[in-house]
């Protein structure tokens, strides 16, 4: 998980109850030797490490959150405390480091003694995710997110944060703003279903424009009309946990490499990743080689378009949507697809990342439960 998210504050609500933010894009060139410097370390690590097997008392693993390009700044605290964090569809906690998190030194610190809306600690807090795992204590406070104020808000005071290399350290971000469901953070209502319930919301809707090259904007409470043309193309979700959704195939040249599947959409992702045949397959259509954790294909080669059908329709990603990074390692580009593996037990085969997002405004309603992409405007 590479999750680099940059956020500026309030841009400015466009009415009570729906609010606007920028985020922040990281060049491409930058972001993309971030991804192979961390993936080498990553699969350096993986090769000499025995498998780690998690007890039922571990958070379930959420996706990784460290291929990320974009990041933004929320405040925890009265006065408020500002944190840059990744806004995180596919996880449901909110954590910050504390002021007693020695590995967090470069990092802005939530201090609760300087909190006068501060309720207290409750019991452990432990997170998981593919890159390693956070612990620290359970605590409340007010948060906010531009203009939207949610009080009393559960969320991780985290004491240790344990990644693969530097990626911690290296990273822009703070913490991490999950935006599932509460089934994935122990049925404790994560910040937007808080807001919801405290009528902060006009409408129990997110939505995200990631731009192609550009800054992205969130919208929360709505949607904002003037980033897509025509009309959205619903999906449900299969399940209320993570933003999942049903995919009919995964195709290339013409030919499936997956079907009857399932993905997760996932802001806090930026690859697509999959399992770990269809992915050779898909590399091997486009000309990639495989080496230290990522797939490089040759900058000036045609790469074919890769298909994923859903809902009856066609979501076409061609080349220039799915390799990055001109002269990364030679005359190597990255091919932005990773693979999965082994036995994800209940997490879904697909993560649709960044990459398939930049393609389409997409909506992620809460209270259809349901996901929306409309071609952007």
């Amino acid at each position: 998980m590479l999750l680099l998210l940059t956020w500026s504050c309030l841009l400015g609500a466009t009415n009570a109850g729906v609010m606007t933010v920028t985020m922040h894009k990281i060049p491409d060139d930058e972001f993309v030797k971030k991804i192979i410097k961390f993936r080498a370390a990553a699969a350096s690590s993986l090769a000499s490490s025995p498998s780690r097997t998690l007890t039922e008392k571990d958070s379930v693993i959420v996706r990784d959150f460290d291929e990320a390009q974009y990041y933004g700044t929320i405040e925890v605290g009265t006065p408020g405390q500002t944190f840059n964090v990744v806004f995180d569809t596919g996880s449901s906690w909110l954590w910050v480091p504390s002021s007693s998190c020695t590995a967090c030194r470069r990092k802005n610190l939530f201090r609760n003694t300087k909190s006068r809306t501060f309720r207290g600690y409750s019991d452990e807090f432990h997170a998981v995710y593919g890159s390693g795992d956070v612990k620290g204590k359970f605590a409340r406070d007010t948060v906010r997110i531009g203009n939207v104020e949610v009080t009393n808000q559960v969320f991780g005071d985290v004491s240790s944060v344990n990644f693969e290399g530097n990626l911690y350290p290296d990273a822009r971000f703070d913490g991490l703003f999950g935006m599932a469901f509460s089934a994935l953070s122990e049925n404790v209502p994560p910040v937007i279903e808080n807001a919801l319930a405290q009528g902060k919301l006009d409408e129990p809707v997110l939505a995200f424009y990631l731009g192609s090259g550009s800054d992205g904007e969130l919208t929360i409470g709505g949607v904002d009309r003037r980033r897509y043309a025509g009309y959205f193309r619903t999906l449900p979700l299969t399940e209320a946990a993570w933003w999942t959704v049903a995919v009919d195939f995964v195709s290339v040249n013409g030919r499936s490499v997956d079907s009857r599947t399932t993905t997760v959409v996932d802001t806090g992702t930026s690859l697509i990743l999959g399992p770990k045949a269809a992915v050779d397959q898909l590399a091997r259509a486009a000309g990639a080689r495989y080496s230290d954790g990522t797939y490089y294909v040759p900058c000036d080669r045609r790469v074919p378009d890769v298909t994923f059908t859903m809902g009856g329709k066609d979501y076409v990603l061609t080349g220039d949507d799915t390799v990055l990074g001109d002269g990364v390692r030679g005359d190597d580009c990255m091919f932005m697809f990773g693979s999965q593996g082994g036995d994800l037990g209940d997490v879904p085969p697909w993560v649709l990342g960044d990459v398939f997002l930049r393609k389409y405004y997409t909506k992620f309603d809460l209270g259809r439960k349901e996901i929306g992409f409309a071609v952007l405007a």
